[in-house]
């Protein structure tokens, strides 16, 4: 498949609306702890997503995610907008 895409991409080849690379964001959060949860941080690191990387995003995977990151969760949930869909939890052996 990758080859299909290097064969496939003419790197010449002048395009009317260039490609928006995208990245996928792993978080691990084992050992997430209530002392770490910086909401100060957590807002710095929204707004600059937000504003320096629009769109950049395709996926949010937060790995191994304890019950007591949920509080956490609930707060910063609502500063992610339209990340908040991209946003899975899923455990390291996925």
């Amino acid at each position: 498949r990758t080859m299909e895409r290097l064969v496939l991409t003419d790197p010449f080849k002048q395009s009317e609306s260039p490609e928006v690379e995208q990245a996928i964001v792993i978080v691990d959060l084992s050992g997430f702890s209530p002392i770490q949860a910086d909401m100060e941080f957590a807002s710095f690191v929204v707004d600059a997503i937000h504003n320096y990387y629009p769109s950049r995003f395709a996926r949010i995977l937060l790995v191994d995610a304890p019950e007591v990151f949920a509080s956490f969760w609930t707060i910063v949930c609502p500063l992610l907008h339209r990340y908040r869909e991209m946003a899975a939890f899923v455990s390291a052996r996925e």
